[in-house]
């Protein structure tokens, strides 16, 4: 079992970035995970999660900025060029946005309910507002489509 996870974090970025993440900064996490067994689904959800917002921000990126198969045709460096700028500007939004920013919040909330007692209800309103108005001010910043969210 060990070794299949290994394995998994070796080929699966935003797995092994999540992971990373979450056991330098949150072990408590990790732990209460691996006890109820969620650890694997849920690291699993958030790399799927993250590469298929990563492929929707490639595309869209490449779409606006005119990098087609044409110019992969015509100038397959200057294709090169542009396409792992886009894929690295969209490597670094997911990271910002889906592992770090999303994972802190979720982790303030479960604080904020564990150890000052709020309304469970109430406290994940409103971080989840946050969450999805950054989200929405960080798509208007890349020019990103409303629609392309719902694919």
């Amino acid at each position: 079992l060990f070794a299949a996870f290994f394995i998994l974090l070796l080929t699966r970025f935003y797995l092994a970035v999540t992971y990373d993440f979450l056991y330098r900064n949150q072990r408590s996490v990790i732990n209460a995970m691996r006890l109820k067994g969620t650890l694997h689904d849920y690291l699993m959800g958030i790399d799927k999660d993250a590469e298929d917002m990563f492929n929707l921000i490639v595309k869209q990126t490449a779409e606006i900025e005119g990098v087609t198969e044409q110019l992969k045709a015509a100038d397959q460096m200057e294709w090169i060029r542009r396409i792992n700028s886009i894929r690295s500007r969209a490597r670094e939004f997911v990271l910002k946005e889906l592992i770090y920013y999303v994972i802190r919040n979720i982790y303030n909330a479960y604080r904020k309910v564990t150890v000052n007692n709020a309304n469970p209800r109430e406290v994940l309103y409103t971080y989840n507002s946050q969450m999805n108005d950054e989200i929405e001010r960080k798509r208007e910043e890349f020019g990103l489509d409303k629609e392309g969210a719902d694919q």
